[in-house]
C-alpha cells in the first residue's frame, strides 16, 4: 500500500493539495511549491534495491530532458523517508481526456502526433526508449501543446545492452514482441505504440477487431491489427505510414526519424491542438 498524504500537510516544503492518481509504481499529488506554484509530486516507494534503481532511472531520464519542450518538465527530485519524490510541472489534462471529449480534427491529430514523435525522437537520439506510450502518459498544457511524461518504464540501450528483456508498458499499446519471452529492441517497440496511438487519435479506438473478449485478447497478444479505414481520412500517406508502424516484424517498422519526415507529417508545424 502506498503512502497516503493528507491535504493540508507538507512534504519537504510542498503543501499537499489532493491525490490525483495511483498505480503500481507509486502515487501522484498536486501540491503548492515553496514558490507558490502548483506542481505534481510523484511518490515512488523505495521498497528494495530494484525500486531504488527504477526511481533513480526515471529521475535521471526526466532531468536529462528538462529543457525539451515536448517532454514534461522535472523541477526537483529528492528522497523523503521511504519514498523517492519527483516534482513535475502541472499540466491541464492528459490526452485521454482530450480524446474522450469528442472527435479530433484531422489537422489537430497531425499537430498532436508530430509533437509526440518529436518527444520520442529526442529520447531515441539519447538511446532511451519510453516503452509506455499511451494517452494517459501524454499531457496538454493551457495552450494545448503536447508533452510526453511518465518515464517509469523507460530503458536506455547501449552497445553492450542493445536489447531489453521482460514486459514493459500497457497491453493494448504494447508491441507483440514485448509480450514474448525473447529480447527485443526497445526503439522498435516504441514505434508500434506510436502506431496504435495514431489509430486511437483518429478513431477513438484500438485497431483490434474481435467478436469475443477471448479473440480480442488473442489479437492484442499477437499484434493482429485491423485498421478502421472507414473512420480514417482517405490519405494514402497516412495509411501507408500506419501499416508500416504496425508491422508485426519489428525490422519492417520505420525509425522515429523516418516517421517525423514521412509524407503524412511533411510540412506539419508543431503548434497547438484546437481547444474544444
Amino acid at each position: 500500500m502506498h503512502v497516503q498524504l493528507q491535504p493540508g500537510t507538507t512534504l519537504e516544503g510542498y503543501y499537499i493539495q489532493q491525490k490525483i492518481g495511483e498505480g503500481a509504481a507509486g502515487c501522484a499529488y498536486t501540491a503548492l511549491s515553496p514558490q507558490d506554484k502548483t506542481v505534481v509530486l510523484k511518490l515512488v516507494p523505495l521498497k528494495n534495491s530494484v525500486y531504488r534503481k527504477e526511481y533513480k532511472k526515471e529521475a535521471s531520464h526526466l532531468r536529462r530532458f528538462a529543457k525539451t519542450p515536448e517532454i514534461v518538465t522535472c523541477l526537483d527530485c529528492f528522497v523523503s523517508g521511504f519514498y523517492g519524490v519527483i516534482v513535475m510541472e502541472k499540466l491541464e489534462m492528459d490526452l485521454l481526456d482530450y480524446i474522450e471529449a469528442g472527435t479530433i480534427p484531422s489537422e489537430s491529430v497531425k499537430i498532436i502526433f508530430k509533437q509526440i514523435c518529436d518527444a520520442v525522437l529526442a529520447l531515441h537520439q539519447k538511446n532511451i526508449a519510453h516503452l509506455d506510450i499511451k494517452p494517459e502518459n501524454i499531457f496538454l498544457n493551457d495552450i494545448y501543446s503536447v508533452k510526453l511524461g511518465d518515464f517509469g518504464a523507460s530503458f536506455r540501450w547501449s552497445v553492450e545492452t542493445p536489447e531489453k528483456f521482460g514486459l514493459s508498458g500497457t497491453s493494448f499499446y504494447c508491441a507483440p514482441e514485448v509480450k514474448q519471452k525473447d529480447s527485443y529492441k526497445p526503439a522498435e517497440a516504441d514505434i508500434w505504440s506510436l502506431g496504435i496511438l495514431l489509430h486511437v487519435l483518429l478513431t477513438g479506438f484500438w485497431p483490434y477487431a474481435a467478436s469475443t473478449e477471448e479473440q480480442l485478447c488473442e489479437n492484442t497478444q499477437k499484434g493482429i491489427v485491423t485498421i478502421q479505414e472507414a473512420k480514417i481520412p482517405k490519405d494514402e500517406a497516412l495509411l501507408s505510414l500506419m501499416r508500416q508502424m504496425l508491422s508485426r516484424n519489428p525490422k519492417d517498422r520505420p525509425s522515429v526519424s523516418e516517421v517525423c519526415s514521412s509524407r503524412y507529417l511533411r510540412g506539419v508545424c508543431t503548434g497547438t491542438a484546437k481547444q474544444r
